[in-house]
């Protein structure tokens, strides 16, 4: 079973999205094996962005929220775990910064998963989250990002932590430490029209 809503509209200055997702997917007893299993999936998400106010620097602001579970149901107890991801982003944008056609922009953001492994770009593919029993642990990462526009030249800038939560020792796995990382980016584009 599957279902979706969306919702969008414009209240006042802002335009609002609403989104909503759940699914389920229920096997017989006898057909759930370690790796085919029972599902239920519920995601939902905002998004808020204003339109370009009348004032000093003509701000525009922006702000998305979104949440995901997906419990995994497989034969017996041992395999079974629930992922779940949540993401954010702020941000603002000052549309006509100091010297004609000079924007600025400034954006937070995050996302933290439980139980979801990041399976690496290879190739042309950008990588991507994916479900992944990972005894519970859970992956954050945010970053702080500003970028200026002078009519086609682009210049950003961003610093972000990467982290793992530490894994308690069990049974038959032995215990692992937190681990983190701190990075930078950097952007520097020139649009040339022929």
């Amino acid at each position: 079973m599957y279902g979706e809503a969306l919702y969008s509209n414009k209240i006042g200055i802002a335009n609002v999205s609403l989104r909503g997702a759940f699914a389920t997917d229920t096997y017989a007893e006898e057909d759930l094996t370690d790796e085919v299993g029972n599902g239920t999936f519920a995601a939902f998400g905002v998004k808020v962005v204003t339109d370009q106010l009348n004032t000093i620097f003509k701000p525009s602001f922006e702000g998305q929220f979104g949440y995901m579970t997906n419990k995994h149901d497989f034969e017996g107890t041992a395999n079974d775990y629930t992922a779940t991801a949540m993401k954010y982003l702020v941000g603002a944008k000052l549309n006509e910064f100091l010297l004609p056609n000079t924007k600025l922009a400034v954006y937070y953001a995050g996302y933290q998963g439980t139980n979801r492994g990041y399976v690496s770009t290879v190739g042309t593919d950008t990588g991507y989250f994916q479900d992944q029993n990972n005894l519970g642990r859970t992956v954050s990462q945010d970053l702080l990002y500003v970028e200026a526009n002078y009519y086609d030249l682009s210049f950003g800038y961003g610093y972000g932590n990467l982290g793992l939560s530490a894994l308690a020792a069990s049974g038959t796995t032995p215990a692992q430490p937190a681990q983190s990382a701190k990075g930078s980016v950097f952007k520097i584009s020139y649009k040339v029209n022929f």
